[in-house]
């Protein structure tokens, strides 16, 4: 039996590198080799760039760019072509095909794949998955016509999916948790994994070796739990992975890391948790069990998380383990700094609580990053700029973010929802509000 997975190039304004091993996906491969089936990974997630035509959809940007206030240059084609994309696709012949639709203003990429696979193979299994997936499953399977959804979590579903194909007994299809498709809708609650250590470890050996580099150093991206507590309005989190907060065992994260390093001389490890280190005494027993290894191997690693570290359960002393067991930076989501905002978007601490952790944290000497977001729901000026001024006193690298709607169930406005794209005016803050204010925190605390 044959699998390919395939995750999407991206087209956009800017682009971050570190989002370059698909992890989901890789997990998958996981479970795949586990039932001897043969996997390609056909990953067109890279830094290389094509400029293109700016897209209709975004034709209300056209006086900002024409104006040169607008603060990117192009827009850009990032990863593989789609002449490489269709010629891989054709060549390859698969019984499943595993797309991932991670983000909402992506979703053409994959929606463009997924044509790819009907038109090359039109016998073949398509299931979509991803965060995209998730919220919109009648959309891939009504719309797009895949043949299977995976909600949430997906490594059960998966498991029961390639059973299927293997035996051809409906049965594990309707038994399968998180598995939708034309027959079985019940969409309502996830199930994700309780057992984290029972999930084999990512097939990195589909990787080529261009995507195991970080910053011109060899490392990988890892979880060392999933799932987040916290209740913020603007995220996709608790949708996907649900509201229960799950950690590995250290051992098995550290049998991860160790394999890590021996087979793919790793040296650089991104965290790809929601909520890295919520558990205070997962974290204090983590940090240290990773400062003995390296003690152990005579050897030094740089780790990082770069979806942010929640503020809520930092102190001094993870700040201090953190630092001894090799991170260097720290980023920090701030969001806004009035505290009505804060109460309203349900955010786990405030502005109080950042200020402590923040200052502990230059104190002990890491490279600090925090981001803020313009242009929340009833956001005004003012509250801007009370943000911009705690963030100077605090001598913050600050990146902003523009808001946008994860939660938009409109599909003509879905390519917009994105932080490069400016989307929603508010009665308080214009478009142009919006890029002007940009465009001046980006010089005042990044340039």
């Amino acid at each position: 039996m044959n699998l390919i997975l395939i995750q999407p190039p991206i087209e956009d304004f800017y682009y971050t590198p570190v989002r370059r091993q698909p992890l989901g996906l890789l997990y998958l491969a996981g479970i795949a080799k586990s039932k001897n089936w043969e996997t390609l990974l056909i990953n067109a997630h890279s830094p290389k760039k094509s400029v293109l035509a700016l897209p209709d959809s975004f034709s209300y940007l056209t006086p900002y760019i024409e104006n040169h206030t607008f603060p990117f240059k192009n827009y850009y084609h990032w990863g593989a072509s789609w002449q490489e994309i269709e010629k891989q696709i054709r060549e390859n012949k698969g019984e499943l095909f595993a797309i991932s639709s991670l983000f909402t203003p992506y979703y053409q990429e994959s929606e463009t794949v997924i044509r790819l696979i009907q038109k090359y193979h039109p016998e073949a299994l398509i299931a979509a998955g991803g965060s995209h997936a998730t919220l919109f499953p009648d959309y891939y399977l009504d719309t797009l016509k895949v043949n299977f959804v995976i909600a949430g979590e997906g490594e059960k579903a998966f498991s029961c999916l390639l059973d299927f194909i293997q035996t051809g007994k409906k049965e594990f299809l309707f038994y399968a948790p998180n598995l939708f498709f034309k027959e079985k809708r019940g969409y309502g609650e996830l199930f994700p994994e309780e057992n984290l250590d029972l999930l084999p470890f990512p097939q990195r050996d589909l990787l080529k070796e261009r995507d195991l580099f970080f910053y011109r150093k060899k490392g990988v991206s890892l979880i060392a739990g999933r799932g987040c507590p916290n209740q913020c309005s603007f995220c996709s989190s608790r949708k996907v992975f649900g509201n229960q907060y799950r950690v590995r065992s250290i051992d098995n994260i550290m049998k991860e890391i160790d394999e890590c390093v021996v087979k793919y001389q790793a040296h650089f490890f991104n965290f790809e948790d929601d909520n890295l280190f919520h558990n205070h005494s997962f974290a204090i027993d983590f940090l240290k069990i990773l400062i003995k290894y390296q003690k152990e191997k005579n050897m030094t690693f740089d780790f990082t998380a770069m979806n942010g570290i929640s503020a809520e359960t930092l102190d001094e002393e993870i700040l201090t383990l953190m630092k001894k067991a090799g991170f260097q930076e720290l980023n920090l989501a701030l969001v806004t700094a009035s505290l009505k905002t804060q109460n309203q978007l349900k955010r786990p601490f405030d502005s109080s609580h950042f200020q402590i952790i923040v200052q502990q944290a230059q104190k002990i000497g890491f490279n600090l990053r925090t981001y803020f977001i313009l242009g929340l729901p009833n956001q005004t000026k003012e509250e801007i700029q009370l943000t911009d001024s705690f963030l100077k006193k605090l001598n913050l690298k600050a990146i902003p973010s523009v808001y946008y709607d994860i939660f938009e169930n409109n599909p003509e406005k879905w390519k917009i929802q994105r932080s490069s794209g400016f989307a929603n005016e508010t009665k308080y803050l214009s478009r142009k509000d919006l890029i002007v204010f940009f465009n001046l925190f980006v010089k005042e605390f990044v340039h």
